[in-house]
């Protein structure tokens, strides 16, 4: 085994050293990334103008106008003179919020992922993200009309995330792959030009407006330039780029933050304001500005927008209703209902606090990235968390929010149970949830810091979560939120050997586990070299806890084989373990360290398998030869290395091969076949436990096994 772990976190101090360096009493040293990083004061005067709605371009022959002729071509784009960001409370004490208060500087240069943070799995599922994808029509001109053919572009935020997530996992050679991504947004056919909804009037909507770049500037250019950036800051800190790199891409980005900065509520004019700019208070149609703004202020180092995306956190936290809930989503008015039977409350509240929330929530965690104690100074956001899964798991928990009793109708009820309940949106909740609205922020904010809510709602909604769609935040450069930890040990026990493991294995443990103790660099026990893998399962009382591994019956910690071995594929597998002398035997639970394992549904065709004595090899019914064989004795079990070489060609014809050898001797020669129902199986080797409640050995002894000398051929 390779130790690269030290390494590792010296590749990722020593940026950070040289980027804080940047930095003098909260202010910027060098300025040689952005010439433009200052403030706007010299023009006094229009600032206060532009602080005023009433100066802001307005309306209908203005509506007109744009809707006709305003298209925006990105690499024409000014800095604004003024950054905005609307609020209706009075407390606002005007209606820019976005210089209000004092003056905010970045700290470090991290944004999502924290400093420390490591991905204990990149899931196989996702390694065809290895290219963009260009659209044309779409990526060439971004069409504001988001109703006809826009959507969430993941093309772009997909293969990003990944290699991100795969960077956190020891792959430094994914920021190489990113670098080249940046690179072919720049030199690509990517967002030439912004055109406005040809649309003068919404006529969807509850009142007539000019929707103009509203839902560009949110599908388009936000939902993806906050992940690009999250990407740009990484490899800005990591140094991967050369000077002349990272003033292209950073110059790239720029213009495009500020083609994004176009007024209140991202162009917005309504009839129902006289065609001003809508002065709502944040949801989720603004929410992303600020998530925007707090961004560059940290990529960019610029006190102007890290201030104004502070300000707009802070305008969002102060709708969060005592209680958890999110006044400016959660609520229903009877006029609301007469528009498409909810409008943006009602049956949309719980679905749009979500997703307005994961924003806020995220940008809670930069600034926690920041320095700050999101916990203690902003308690609220984890009560908006609490109120989110007390209604996931029962949606009338909010009832007094979106049925009143001057509205005497049925609420609507729709024929998938499963996405609505009396009426109530919960597809958010749902595996296969859009990425913009699922609970990934949930699983993610229990990552960072140890909270259990998405344990809550996985054992309540039983193996829901299993599917990564409900895990997946894209949005934010994370392809898997389950799988990134904070944990002290985790730089050591979730590191993965960058020669070997990644290449061919992910390493993947059952949910109920807080955290996978595996150490893929054990100096303790090894036969080739100086390291062995060193796998560990904890003890568990099934009867007195309620661990999402006891509503499975089993706890897993082990490597899983990338390529799905297929009919008429040969390999051999070569391997060794060493389980240590202190070792407990806790049969009748069944222990499995090597085995294949096929998708739901399939039997596991071939393990080695601990019973009472030994090692035994066992076998499905669909072989034909006798189903178990003894290939370790119990004296040679404990306290030694055992060899072992599996030659298998998986078949359902007479020419499948299945030949074992341990420790030099034959101990299994078959012909024959050796796929029954399954089209294929991936081998995996560690530590399975089956079968928890079938011996109380379980409950008071943990499992622990060494692997080393591990071959695919």
């Amino acid at each position: 085994m390779i130790k690269i772990s030290k390494l590792f976190l010296i590749f990722l101090i020593i940026p950070f050293i040289a980027w804080s360096l940047t930095f003098k009493d909260g202010k910027q040293v060098d300025d040689s990334i952005s010439e433009t990083n200052t403030s706007s004061n010299n023009d006094k005067e229009n600032f206060t103008k532009l602080d005023n709605p009433k100066n802001w371009p307005s309306g209908f022959d203005y509506v007109k106008e744009q809707a006709e002729n305003a298209i925006l071509y990105f690499d024409e784009a000014q800095k604004p003179k003024r950054l905005f960001l609307s609020s209706s409370r009075k407390s606002s004490n005007g209606f820019n919020i976005a210089y209000k208060g004092p003056q905010e500087n970045p700290s470090t240069p991290y944004g999502f992922w924290p400093k420390g943070a490591v991905s204990t799995l990149v899931p196989a599922d996702f390694a065809y993200l290895t290219t963009f994808f260009y659209e044309d029509e779409i990526d060439d001109l971004v069409d504001g009309n988001d109703h006809v053919n826009r959507g969430f572009d993941e093309n772009k935020i997909e293969p990003l995330s990944y290699h991100l997530q795969r960077f956190y996992s020891g792959d430094l050679k994914s920021l190489e792959i990113l670098k080249d991504f940046m690179l072919e947004l720049v030199d690509g056919p990517y967002w030439k030009a912004l055109i406005p909804d040809r649309n003068a009037i919404c006529t969807t909507c509850m009142s007539p407006m000019w929707e103009g770049y509203n839902f560009s500037m949110i599908s388009e250019l936000w939902f993806n330039l906050i992940t690009m950036m999250e990407v740009h800051l990484t490899l800005i800190r990591e140094d991967i780029y050369s000077n002349d790199e990272q003033k292209r891409i950073h110059a790239w980005i720029e213009k495009r933050v500020w083609l994004a900065e176009q007024g209140p509520d991202d162009g917005q004019l309504a009839g129902v304001f006289r065609w001003t700019p809508d002065p709502g208070p944040t949801n989720h149609h603004g929410v992303q500005k600020i998530l925007g703004y707090l961004m560059w202020g940290i990529v960019d180092k610029n006190s102007e927008y890290f201030t104004a995306g502070v300000r707009g956190f802070e305008d969002y936290y102060e709708l969060i209703r005592s209680d958890g809930s999110l006044s400016s989503e959660v609520w229903c008015e009877d006029a609301s209902r007469e528009y498409n039977r909810g409008g943006h409350g009602c049956m949309w509240s719980l679905s749009k606090n979500s997703e307005t929330s994961k924003n806020m929530m995220m940008a809670a965690i930069a600034l926690y990235n920041q320095g700050i104690d999101v916990q203690k100074k902003y308690p609220l956001i984890e009560k908006n968390i609490e109120w989110t899964v007390k209604t996931a798991l029962d949606p009338n928990y909010a009832k007094k929010y979106i049925q009143n009793d001057t509205y005497t109708g049925e609420i609507p009820r729709y024929d998938d149970a499963d996405l609505w309940i009396d009426g109530v949106a919960m597809d958010w909740i749902q595996n296969g949830a859009g990425v913009r609205k699922n609970i990934s922020h949930i699983f993610y904010w229990d990552s960072i810091f140890g909270t259990k809510y998405s344990r809550e709602l996985d054992h309540n909604f039983n193996d829901v979560y299993d599917d990564i769609e409900a895990r997946r935040a894209s949005t934010f450069g994370i392809i898997d939120t389950l799988h990134v930890s904070l944990n002290s040990n985790a730089i050591i026990e979730g590191r993965i050997d960058l020669d070997f493991q990644t290449d061919l294995f992910n390493l993947n443990y059952s949910k109920g586990q807080e955290k996978p103790i595996y150490d893929s660099e054990s100096d303790l026990f090894k036969l080739v070299g100086d390291t062995s893998e060193k796998f560990t399962i904890e003890p568990i009382d099934c009867d007195s806890s309620n661990n999402g591994d006891c509503a499975s019956n089993q706890q897993r910690l082990v490597m899983v084989e990338k390529e799905i071995m297929k009919p008429g594929d040969v390999k051999t597998y070569k391997w060794s373990m060493y389980l240590p002398e202190d070792h407990k035997n806790i049969y009748k639970t069944n222990v499995a360290y090597a085995f294949f394992e096929g998708e739901a549904g399939c039997d596991d065709p071939i393990a080695i398998n601990e019973f009472e004595g030994g090692y035994f090899f066992t076998l499905a019914d669909h072989f034909q030869r006798e189903r178990e064989v003894r290939v370790v004795e119990p004296e040679d079990a404990v306290g030694k290395w055992n060899n072992f070489e599996l030659e298998i060609k998986w078949s359902k014809k007479d020419d499948g091969i299945l030949n074992l050898i341990v420790n030099g001797e034959e101990k299994v020669s078959y012909k024959g076949p050796t796929l029954d129902q399954c089209e294929g199986f991936y081998f995996n080797y560690g530590i399975v436990r089956r079968g928890l409640n079938k011996s109380d050995l379980a409950k008071n002894n943990s499992t622990t096994v060494f692997f080393d000398n591990i071959s695919v051929e």
